[in-house]
């Protein structure tokens, strides 16, 4: 398994970084949560109650290989970093997806990262996860 970090951050759309462990060759697709609890990075998502990240960091995992067309692989998800003033659970999916692209070596098209841009800016301070809707180039 190898270690790939992604990050979200746009000043007035927010801060978010999560850091995935990603195995090719699986026999099916499996994305699932597994935070290190003793992970100081993670300590403020157990104690702020943002279980809302752990749905964006899940949908944005599945949208990132969605869009780069990739199956068979198991993501775990192993780190969750933002910001409480200004983290939400889309912000969060987002830079989920692009530690996936990392993962995959995927280069997002400026159309679909402008569009994420503008979903995660317009998603505001609530922390109800917008969903991108974004059709494969």
């Amino acid at each position: 398994m190898h270690l790939f970090e992604g990050e979200f951050a746009k000043y007035r759309s927010g801060y978010a970084r999560v850091l995935i462990e990603f195995e090719t060759d699986s026999k099916s697709t499996l994305v699932e949560i597994d935070l290190d609890k003793n992970d100081q990075w993670n300590k403020q998502l157990f104690e702020g109650n943002f279980n809302n990240w752990l749905e964006g960091a899940i949908y944005g995992a599945k949208f990132g290989l969605e869009i780069a067309d990739i199956s068979n692989v198991h993501i775990k998800i192993k780190r969750i970093v933002g910001q409480i003033v200004d983290t939400n659970s889309t912000t969060i999916a987002a830079a989920t997806a692009n530690a996936v692209w990392k993962a995959v070596s995927f280069e997002p098209s400026d159309s679909l990262t402008n569009h994420i841009e503008e979903i995660v800016a317009k998603s505001g301070i609530e922390q109800e996860l917008v969903k991108f809707d974004y059709g494969k180039d």
